[in-house]
């Protein structure tokens, strides 16, 4: 639901309105090399920024730019390090691989295209899926048949599960009804379902179902949703945030769905971003506009964008375009982390803050492997790559936007 309050406006004025400093500059163009289809060869070319695609990628490696000196750097010192950046892969089923994203090395900041780009080290059984087309020098673009490492843990039972170090096992408290009311009951917590091994995911209670038995509800306090199951709720328990007893945990359980089908597709496809790639890909026009609509209305709940936070610092308040970019970081950590998120106050947003620019500055997200997918940059490159020619995708957001908001009167 979009929300406007332009009368809000008038009260700003004694706040400075900046941008923020915090953010990354822009980047500096690199050498790019241009993959074939089905082939592993390369040919090196001196170009500008290049923008990827969806259906080819454009490896860029950074052996030849200028800049800092990055090359070499552990994956702490190149974070910290202005205009590096670190290299973060998810490893393909190798032997000794680990589900975890794996550093790769660290590179000079650049411009690198959106398309998730398949990278493989000479000489090894090492490949790796990168989250855009910057590929470390010591690495070279390659196509593979290979699986996700970890990707036979979703088949797991749970003893098979806790016996591979590749595989994360979900658990749950069961709702009881007790003394008229409906409970979690964390003494007798059942095994949900087998997956990868993952960063953890958001320090929240987060109460799921399993896909077509949306009576059967669970609450899982790793904050993850398991394989297999719907997060139709996700609104947090806080009496289930208590430490078991020998007695039930009991908290009435609050059930609310979220009617933003984006959230439902983070689920999905969390946290393997090439996998919302995939996903997206799939939508027609409509749907694309559909979920552009509830990145929107979902970051206009945590903040609108002309309402930006007082910054820690208190001398200014953030921009428009600043607070928009926090707000869609947010959203895109999934449906948990936005509702803790939901019209936070200034001091709220800033404690987020910091998570947001460590991986704005190159850092890693906690929910994604590598980084948090940009969903409004995404979504416009699926959407054009393909529907370009059927309508203007800022004439379609508006129309699905003003669509809504009449629905709402």
């Amino acid at each position: 639901m979009r929300i406007l309050y332009p009368s809000l406006l008038l009260g700003l004025a004694a706040c400075q309105i900046i941008g923020d400093p915090k953010d990354p500059g822009n980047d500096s163009a690199s050498d790019s090399t241009t993959v074939e289809p089905g082939t592993t060869s390369t040919t090196t070319e001196s170009t500008g920024t290049s923008e990827g695609s969806l259906t080819e990628a454009l490896p860029t490696t950074a052996a030849t730019t200028e800049g800092p000196a990055c090359d070499g750097l552990d994956e702490l010192t190149c974070g910290s390090t202005t205009g590096c950046r670190p290299i973060l892969g998810t490893p393909f089923e190798f032997p000794g691989c680990s589900p975890l994203p794996a550093y790769l090395g660290c590179i000079v900041q650049t411009d690198c295209g959106a398309t998730p780009t398949i990278a493989c080290r000479p000489d090894s059984l090492e490949v790796y899926l990168l989250d855009d087309t910057c590929i470390p020098s010591d690495l070279e673009p390659c196509t593979s048949m290979l699986t996700l490492c970890g990707e036979a843990c979703l088949g797991f039972d749970e003893q098979t599960c806790a016996a591979d170090p590749n595989c994360s096992a979900h658990f749950g408290a069961p709702h009881v009804e007790q003394d008229m009311m409906l409970c979690a009951d964390f003494d007798s917590q059942q095994f949900l379902g087998c997956d990868k091994l993952q960063t953890p995911c958001p320090p929240a209670v987060v109460t799921v179902c399993p896909i077509d038995q949306p009576d059967v509800g669970f609450d899982v306090s790793s904050g993850c949703v398991p394989p297999a199951s719907s997060p139709a709720w996700t609104a947090p328990s806080p009496s289930a945030r208590k430490a078991p007893s020998s007695t039930a945990v009991c908290a009435t359980v609050v059930v609310v769905a979220s009617s933003y089908r984006l959230f439902a597709l983070l689920a999905e496809t969390q946290p393997d971003g090439a996998a919302l790639v995939r996903r997206l890909t799939d939508l027609d026009a409509e749907s694309l506009l559909g979920l552009s609509a509830d990145v929107v209305d979902a970051s206009a709940d945590v903040r609108v964008s002309w309402e930006g936070p007082l910054d820690s610092s208190g001398d200014y308040c953030w921009s428009e375009d600043s607070t928009e970019d926090l707000t869609g970081w947010i959203v895109a950590q999934g449906e948990a982390y936005w509702r803790a998120a939901v019209g936070a106050s200034d001091e709220q947003l800033m404690a987020i803050a910091p998570e947001y620019h460590r991986e704005r500055g190159g850092g890693t997200s906690s929910r994604w492997n590598g980084r948090t997918p940009d969903l409004r940059g995404l979504l416009f490159r699926t959407y054009k790559a393909r529907f370009a020619d059927l309508e203007n995708y800022f004439d379609g957001l508006s129309r699905v936007l003003d669509e809504r908001a009449s629905e709402d009167d």
